[in-house]
């Protein structure tokens, strides 16, 4: 039975060709939940647990489209309220987790209990490498998923060939500085741990993303002048001022929704032109008539995706039959 595409209850992030669907406690276990990137998703089990148990959501806040905050605890049993240990004395669990290219996270504990705590932390991890139309639907393509372990690493990567195209994504897991973790065991990272009393403890991982041999990585952030519109040669963006305030606050917010859609891998050498996706999770990248659409139908805010779209689509105009990917001379890519 197909799966029903992405519903509100799911949690989305996104930046450029990369999105990160999951529960609201960060997880990943079930579809249509997973990291997608190039529009396969590398990451189809994404679960933390602490000596062995599920962590308890607390709470979580968006930061922006590419970027969580997520707060949770791990319960320690056996407490009571004569006991030294106390049901309270639970381990703070903080997660940092920042989209695209791949993934990057930073996940800290924090032993808040007057005693000394020896956790074993467990990150579980699959990549199923569905392709994203595949994702809770009847498999189309298999290939040979290979696993890789070394002091710090664990790489999965998927190979398939169909025809005269041939697929090859995969996943990356760096721990880029102490501790680094055990990878025994199949695809789990394991740290054993030990927190002193009103202690805590952090590790960063790194996801980066293989598509069809070049690995992707997260960038570093880079403040640019670049005009997001093409308005004003100062970054500046137009505004509604209204009577009551709404009308300018949805306007507002409309805007940094579509900002937030900018693909900047697609990204040229011009500082007044950009494309946004169709759409996410499903339609990321350059699809010409959403671009096009989108282009004049924001040409309020000016005129940069317009030449975005028109430069990028121009570029790619077929010239040549070709059906295998329905090209003919003068037809624009979708």
């Amino acid at each position: 039975m197909a799966v029903e595409p992405f519903t509100p209850a799911l949690r989305l992030l996104y930046a450029d060709y990369s999105v990160l669907c999951t529960t609201p406690d960060g997880s990943i276990s079930h579809d249509p939940e997973g990291l997608y990137d190039h529009d396969t998703r590398i990451l189809s089990l994404h679960r933390l647990t602490i000596d062995g148990q599920e962590l308890k959501f607390v709470s979580s806040a968006d930061l922006g489209a590419d970027r969580r905050l997520t707060v949770l605890l791990a319960p320690r049993p056996g407490g009571s309220a004569t006991g030294p240990v106390l049901p309270q004395d639970a381990v703070e669990v903080r997660v940092e987790t920042v989209v695209g290219p791949g993934m990057t996270q930073r996940i800290s504990l924090a032993n808040r209990s007057m005693v000394g705590l020896t956790p074993v932390l467990r990150m579980e991890l699959r990549a199923d490498f569905a392709d994203v139309m595949e994702v809770g639907r009847p498999r189309r393509q298999h290939g040979e998923k290979t696993i890789a372990r070394a002091a710090g690493r664990l790489e999965l990567t998927y190979r398939a060939t169909h025809g005269r195209r041939r697929l090859e994504r995969g996943v990356r897991v760096i721990t880029p500085g102490s501790p680094a973790p055990e990878t025994r065991g199949g695809e789990t990272l394991t740290w054993h741990l030990s927190l002193q009393p009103r202690t805590s403890w952090s590790v960063e991982l790194v996801f980066e993303s293989l598509v069809d041999g070049r690995w992707r990585g997260p960038r570093p952030r880079v403040a640019t002048a670049r005009r997001d519109f093409g308005h004003t040669p100062g970054g500046e963006r137009p505004t509604v001022d209204s009577d009551p305030p709404v009308l300018g606050q949805v306007v507002d917010r409309a805007i940094d929704d579509l900002l937030s859609l900018r693909n900047r891998d697609l990204d040229g050498d011009e500082d007044d032109a950009w494309v946004p996706n169709a759409g996410v999770p499903t339609y990321t990248g350059l699809f010409g008539r959403d671009s096009l659409t989108a282009g004049w139908q924001s040409g309020l805010l000016g005129p940069a995706i317009s030449r975005g779209a028109l430069r990028m689509l121009a570029a790619r105009q077929a010239t040549e039959d070709d059906p295998f990917r329905d090209a003919e001379p003068g037809k624009l890519l979708y």
